[in-house]
């Protein structure tokens, strides 16, 4: 079984993503590590526990990638693109999109992670870095504000 600084290492590689020209911007927070590669983005859960959260084991692991791909869907349609298996096989690594796992498409190796899959979005977008350049007007804020509240009007208790 790898240990997690070798999975750390190959997500790191542009070889994870098949291309050895790409460029991999690895982030770092208190539950994820989130891998930028070209227009697509790849998080992976830490295997850590606190009181609020734990993903101590894979199979726990799993299970809070497929629930942040159901809950973040419905608020950010065409962002959250599936979950890939980091899979391991005769001593090598490979990055499987669950599809071609379930397709069969891919010879089976152990899945050793699993990762949320997202398209990248324009850092210049991003409302932290709109709000810094001053660029959010009341307008974008009550949009945002009635976009919560209908959905959250719409969500079950």
């Amino acid at each position: 079984m790898p240990e997690l600084a070798n999975k750390l290492e190959f997500l790191q590689s542009p070889q994870a993503y098949g291309d050895p020209g790409l460029q991999v911007i690895s982030l770092e927070t208190h539950m994820s590590w989130v891998f930028l590669v070209s227009e697509q983005v790849f998080k992976l859960k830490k295997p850590v526990r606190f009181p609020f959260l734990d993903f101590s084991t894979l199979a726990a692991r799993e299970h809070f990638c497929r629930e942040e791909l159901r809950l973040n869907a419905r608020l950010a349609p065409g962002v959250y693109r599936g979950l890939m298996a980091l899979q391991w096989r005769d001593g090598v690594f490979s990055l499987v999109p669950e599809s071609e796992l379930q397709a069969g498409l891919t010879p089976l190796g152990e899945t050793v992670e699993w990762l949320v899959c997202m398209r990248r979005l324009p850092a210049n977008r991003m409302l932290d870095h709109l709000m810094t350049q001053k660029q959010v007007s009341t307008e974008d804020v009550d949009a945002i504000t009635q976009l919560l509240s209908d959905f959250y009007s719409d969500a079950p208790a």
